[in-house]
């Protein structure tokens, strides 16, 4: 099993007069259509005017499908009224899931702002989080890259005659110099170099998180490593394997973050490629938000993008392209 990610936007505009009409009725709520989480789920929003005596309340509602539960974690905002409310819920079985959005008696205060112009635009971000069946061949990075797991890596790994340190914040990690000349040329370089580091056994490498190089040196023994902290080092472990050549290592890695781009990460990974200046990595982002933008499909964290790649995506949506026949 593996966690899935399923961001979601929704912009709620809901008329002053449907409220109006059950202000006064207890329980009383008015709701939005359904939309899909999974083949199986679905969520819709629902306000309740009058909750209880005093209070409007704001409810998201999911049926849970096959899911044993979902995770929901969002942000709710009436902008015209400046109220921003935080929501999270594990929902355990199909149901609403409200938080107290605000007075009754101020959700219809003109001076409150919550209706403009006998409307009231609700704003609501976040992201639904369930576990999902993942075949084993596509959860790790070498069987995405068409390699199976080679035992002998795993016995150069577990074995106690290593003889070189790489040291990261006072921490160290034990390889075999034959392995990492084997896939970086500048270690091979430096080895036999008779630099001090060679005569040491062991270099100091600053700038770089220890769990970020560890992965690397990994790789380097062909061992596997959980695809969730590839996107999260993604940064690092481009700057780290071209810095020492480690030329398979990058393909590696490349090829398992291409395959996995989705609707959760794919604007962290986008702002990883401009940072890196990796113009494939960064095409397969851009055509996936493309293709997330004209399906109107929510995307997470796009305020992590840049400028010109924001305003890039805009004129695209508005591009038409004519294919020539064949």
């Amino acid at each position: 099993m593996g966690k899935t990610e399923h961001p979601f936007s929704v912009i709620w505009h809901i008329k002053e007069q449907f409220l109006v009409a059950i202000r006064y009725q207890e329980g009383e709520k008015y709701r939005s259509k359904r939309f899909q989480i999974a083949p199986d789920s679905k969520y819709f929003l629902s306000i309740y005017p009058k909750r209880n005596a005093t209070d409007t309340y704001i409810f998201i509602n999911v049926e849970t499908g096959n899911k044993k539960e979902i995770e929901c974690k969002a942000k709710i905002t009436v902008e015209s009224a400046g109220v921003t409310k935080d929501f999270q819920h594990i929902f355990q079985k199909s149901m609403g899931h409200g938080i107290d959005y605000c007075f009754t008696h101020e959700l219809f205060d003109p001076k409150k702002k919550y209706f403009i112009d006998g409307e009231m635009i609700v704003s609501i971000e976040g992201v639904f989080i369930f576990d999902e069946a993942i075949e084993a061949a596509d959860e790790s990075i070498l069987n995405t890259s068409g390699k199976k797991a080679k035992l002998l890596g795993q016995v150069f790994w577990e074995r106690d005659d290593k003889d070189f340190k790489i040291i990261i914040d006072k921490k160290d990690i034990q390889a075999h110099k034959h392995i990492l000349s084997a896939q970086s040329p500048v270690f091979e370089g430096m080895f036999n170099s008779g630099m001090k580091e060679a005569r040491n056994s062991k270099v100091d490498i600053p700038n770089y998180d220890f769990e970020a190089v560890e992965i690397i040196v990994k790789l380097c023994y062909d061992l596997d490593i959980p695809g969730d902290l590839l996107v999260k080092h993604s940064i690092q472990l481009y700057e780290f394997v071209d810095q020492y050549q480690m030329d398979t290592v990058r393909d590696m890695i490349e090829t398992y973050l291409i395959k996995k781009i989705s609707p959760s990460n794919v604007c962290s990974l986008a702002k990883s490629s401009v940072s890196i200046k990796n113009s494939k990595l960064y095409d397969f982002c851009f055509n996936f938000l493309l293709k997330c933008l004209k399906e109107t499909t929510a995307v997470a964290d796009m305020d992590l993008l840049d400028k010109e790649t924001a305003l890039k995506l805009l004129k695209n949506a508005f591009t038409k392209v004519v294919k020539c026949k064949e």
